[in-house]
């Protein structure tokens, strides 16, 4: 196996099948993490690549796997990923590369470590390629293409360009962290991402008929994937924009070749019906998809000890549970963690 920590230092032949990948193999995701001081790193073998990324927090190193393995050949097995999984968490601990490593919602993992903690995951996603505009609103369920309609009747107009988007997808997402009680992003958040990925990054806004910004999202994309980054309502937005605005962003994409759109985020059968808030997002994004995509959530701890003062961080500073997700999500899924992790 190989490992390389710059996305220049890769095999040309490597950065050259890259271009067949999602966004976070990509030369602007490499350039936005460098930009906040964070470490990518490449491994590699002649089945996969994985991209992982380094977040440092004085002696802490969490390590993000914002996607799922590239597939250098042609047999993407379970068993073959696990293996590949196995060999990247040994040479990480080896070379204290990170403390733990976890999964991003975005990613779509068709396996997991032998010593991980696994829960049953997922994402909803929407094919772009060989449709016309019309034949992607069928494919949306029929209470969305109401709202989109009555987006377009309220007299919704979406803009992706111009320099005032970013200060009007802030103004309606600074909104909702105010309704839940959180702290604002700031400014800077917004602009590393056009500034670093301006061929991966697109910012849409929608305006009401006085131009004021009811609706936003940000995502990120590639020919293979776009992905839903982030997205916003204002509090007392019109019915139908946020709707109308994704539909024109998924053909937005489409027109530009992407292929597909992850909406990113699903819980299963067995976790619905637990948190109130997750359920009415996840049946929001249910209505744009045509394919829900099963995957794996999980986390490995090759540095027990600072795992648990990054745990005792989380609760003094962010008021979190001492049991992150990865514990607690786990214990619905048995099957998956019968192995004790020491």
């Amino acid at each position: 196996m190989d490992i390389k920590n710059d996305w220049y230092a890769l095999p040309e032949n490597l950065r050259k099948r890259l271009k067949e990948a999602n966004v976070f193999f990509s030369e602007d995701w490499y350039a936005y993490n460098k930009n906040r001081n964070e470490e990518m790193y490449y491994f590699w073998d002649e089945s996969y690549l994985m991209a992982v990324r380094i977040k440092k927090v004085f002696i802490l190193k969490g390590g993000v796997l914002d996607a799922e393995p590239f597939c250098l050949g042609n047999d993407d097995s379970f068993q073959k990923q696990q293996l590949f999984l196995d060999k990247c968490c040994r040479l990480i601990k080896q070379k204290r590369l990170a403390d733990w490593i976890q999964t991003e919602i975005c990613s779509n993992f068709l396996s997991y470590p032998s010593t991980a903690v696994v829960f049953g995951s997922g994402n909803y996603m929407l094919t772009l390629e060989n449709c016309t505009d019309e034949e992607l609103l069928q494919k949306m369920h029929s209470k969305n293409r109401n709202l989109i309609r009555r987006g377009m009747r309220e007299g919704i107009t979406i803009s992706h360009s111009g320099d005032h988007l970013l200060a009007d997808y802030k103004y309606v997402e600074d909104q909702v962290w105010a309704r839940q009680g959180k702290p604002l992003r700031s400014m800077e958040h917004f602009r590393d991402i056009v500034k670093c990925m301006p061929k991966t990054s697109s910012v849409a806004v929608a305006y009401n008929t006085d131009g004021e910004p009811e609706a936003g999202v940000v995502f990120l994309f590639t020919k293979v994937m776009g992905y839903y980054h982030h997205g916003a309502s204002g509090t007392n937005h019109v019915v139908g924009a946020h709707n109308y605005l994704l539909f024109k962003q998924c053909c937005f994409l489409k027109d530009l070749g992407v292929k597909k759109v992850c909406f990113v985020g699903y819980r299963r059968e067995s976790e619905l019906g637990r948190n109130a808030k997750s359920d009415s997002i996840q049946k929001y994004k249910e209505k744009f998809s045509d394919e829900v995509l099963e995957t794996y959530g999980f986390k490995v701890e090759f540095n027990k000890f600072h795992f648990k003062l990054y745990r005792l961080a989380n609760m003094i500073i962010n008021k979190e549970q001492f049991e992150d997700k990865y514990d607690s999500r786990s214990k619905n899924y048995p099957e998956y963690n019968t192995r004790k992790h020491q």
